[in-house]
């Protein structure tokens, strides 16, 4: 079951990215480290102006299916070592990244595919034994006693998805969830 986050949506400026098969990563890294880094400016910029702005911390959620998960990976790696690397002259201080990491699963529906009806189907005509039509395969009575369900239809499948919760503070909640108590 997925983490309920509508409580840290109340303290936290949360930004949700889908990792999916289209996802370039140089782009959503850069995503993510603008996102973290913003508050790291905002921080700096108001200690040296003297005010009290309480800004809500940025989380940063990336979520992918175990098919993109790869992907999501790579854009966290990038993002942490741009984030946390010491800093040089034409950048701003390092900033610490807490990273949460869940893995749940959804449940998609994907198309049936046919199966070929009985062993002669399965070969092109004319390259069969004589014995094609002695054979009949067990998929071949299922559609019957699985209620009439159509071959062509779909079927349901739960498929991993990995989460990442990223930020650059603590958060309690996401600690006692997904991390060391």
């Amino acid at each position: 079951m997925p983490f309920d986050d509508t409580a840290l949506s109340e303290t936290h400026t949360i930004t949700r990215l889908s990792i999916q098969s289209n996802t370039q990563i140089s782009a959503k890294a850069t995503n993510v480290i603008s996102k973290l880094s913003a508050t790291q400016e905002k921080a700096s910029s108001t200690k040296d102006a003297g005010t009290n702005d309480h800004a809500r911390p940025p989380l940063i959620i990336l979520r992918a299916q175990s098919r993109w998960a790869s992907k999501l990976v790579s854009i966290v790696e990038i993002a942490k070592r741009n984030l946390e690397s010491p800093p040089t002259s034409d950048s701003s201080s390092s900033i610490k990244i807490f990273q949460y990491s869940s893995l749940s699963s959804e449940i998609i529906e994907v198309e049936r595919k046919p199966k070929p009806k009985g062993l002669g189907a399965a070969l092109p005509e004319g390259e069969g034994s004589d014995d094609e039509g002695a054979f009949q395969t067990m998929g071949a009575s299922a559609p019957a006693a699985s209620g009439g369900q159509d071959e062509g239809g779909l079927k349901k499948r739960a498929v991993p998805v990995l989460t990442v919760y990223l930020a650059a503070r603590p958060i309690k909640a996401l600690r006692s969830e997904f991390g060391w108590v």
